[in-house]
């Protein structure tokens, strides 16, 4: 007799009994099974009517800290929510109960309630949950579980001024690049000096691809001491993650084509960005009976003269034009 449908978070705690001829009412424990009519006087039976009291139900709620970190609130009290009106959630919890203290590292994700997941805030958390309670109809004693989650950290790989990261439609999923240190300009031409990725607190910044700068050939990633990652890395806070550049040494050959060798003190290498000019001595060659028109970069007649070094890279092979 103690069911009753009706309002969410009441139950019965009495029910009365009127005979139909009858308008006085006899109180009958809840826990009374009626299975015939009331039998009143020796030899007769009427028909009743019965009438539920019912009566706003508390029940017990347990709040659990979980793994990760700590509920200011839980103190291993249970707490009372009930059912006002059968509309609204009300919990009777210090104001700090939903005051979540991370461990290094960690942020709530949530509450688990009864076995299920409440994504919220500690500022959203008693209303959300309220809200859960309301949506799955949930009554009886319930556990509430925090929930945390690592934190994740933008982490920011610089190529360097004259460095840059190649952005067609090989880009490798989960990076994302930029022209600025301030996330508002992006690939430029093809082009991006950084390349951002998300790492989980303490995790290791693996980026899937590598820089490119003219002259030098990528080396490593400097991490600035700090392999692991336990916060946000980006040239706005100065703590990028930089890259190591090895330069470049290209050679020079030069091919006379029968005019007499160099003498002096001229180069045999060079690296990017070092301007070498071939139109002076000691890069001016001579040949008895021929005037030398320059250097170029074919034999014979056809091919671009080569003047200097400037904006070069790659080994030269020279060739004297004459006339």
């Amino acid at each position: 007799m103690k069911e009753l449908g009706g309002k969410l978070g009441y139950e019965v705690v009495n029910w009365n009994v009127q005979k139909k001829s009858d308008s006085l009412w006899q109180l009958v424990s809840a826990d009374t099974l009626l299975t015939e009519d009331l039998v009143t006087k020796a030899g007769e039976t009427y028909s009743v009517v019965l009438r539920a009291d019912i009566e706003l139900y508390e029940y017990t709620v347990t709040v659990n800290s979980g793994a990760g970190g700590s509920v200011s609130g839980y103190t291993g009290t249970y707490y009372k929510y009930n059912y006002d009106d059968g509309a609204k959630v009300i919990f009777d919890f210090p104001n700090d109960v939903y005051k979540a203290s991370p461990n290094t590292g960690y942020e709530l994700a949530g509450y688990l309630v009864n076995g299920g997941m409440v994504s919220c805030t500690d500022a959203n958390a008693e209303t959300v949950i309220a809200a859960h309670l309301l949506t799955k109809k949930i009554t009886g004693n319930i556990t509430i579980t925090a929930q945390w989650k690592l934190k994740k950290y933008a982490v920011w790989f610089d190529a360097g001024e004259d460095g840059y990261f190649v952005v067609d439609e090989n880009k490798p999923e989960g990076v994302t690049f930029y022209n600025d240190k301030n996330a508002t300009a992006e690939v430029e031409n093809g082009k991006a000096r950084y390349a951002v990725i998300i790492v989980e607190h303490n995790g290791w910044p693996d980026l899937p691809i590598t820089p490119q700068t003219p002259g030098s050939s990528f080396s490593s990633w400097d991490f600035g001491g700090e392999n692991k990652i336990t916060s946000e890395r980006s040239p706005a806070n100065g703590n990028a993650i930089t890259a190591y550049w090895t330069t470049e040494n290209y050679s020079i050959r030069y091919e006379l084509d029968g005019g007499e060798p160099l003498s002096g003190n001229y180069e045999t290498s060079y690296q990017y960005g070092e301007v070498i000019d071939f139109t002076v001595s000691p890069y001016v060659p001579t040949r008895e009976g021929y005037s030398f028109l320059g250097w170029f970069d074919r034999e014979g007649e056809d091919g671009n003269e080569i003047k200097s070094t400037e904006g070069m890279t790659g080994n030269l092979t020279l060739y004297a034009h004459w006339r």
